[in-house]
């Protein structure tokens, strides 16, 4: 079953049509690429995931849950977030700590002890754990 689903997604800018019933699924633990030309629409669907592009038309189902009419910082909530290509880093920090900062953001409820661990294991995921202690 689908972490993540989207059914028939458009979005409509004006006349234009930005994106026409585009069809996905994400299953856990699944890394999910989309590419494509310049203009193809890619921006515009994580637009849509995350709320910020409510679509004209279609789902996005997040566990089983439907979110295209959520606001950004609803969908941020959920565990859902967009970053740009550009990672901008705070310098004066660790690895650790800017990794860190990305995996207790929009969890109010984690223990500092949970944030650990998922930093621990971002870290572990992505290869960085030998530099965690350098400067970013």
């Amino acid at each position: 079953m689908p972490i993540l689903q989207g059914t028939d997604v458009s979005i409509m800018f004006g006349g234009l049509r930005a994106l026409d019933k585009v069809n996905f699924a994400v299953e856990p633990g699944e890394i999910f690429g989309l590419i494509g030309p310049n203009g193809a629409g890619k921006t515009t669907l994580f637009r849509a995931i995350i709320g910020l592009y409510p679509p004209s038309g279609g789902q996005i189902i997040f566990k089983d849950r439907p979110i295209e009419r959520l606001k950004p910082h609803q969908v941020c909530h959920l565990g859902i977030a967009y970053t740009h290509q550009i990672v901008r880093p705070f310098p004066e920090m660790s690895v650790y700590d800017n990794v860190r900062v990305g995996a207790t953001h929009g969890r109010i409820r984690r223990t500092t002890a949970e944030s650990h661990a998922e930093t621990e294991r971002i870290l572990e995921f992505t290869g960085l754990a030998p530099q965690k202690a350098i400067a970013a």
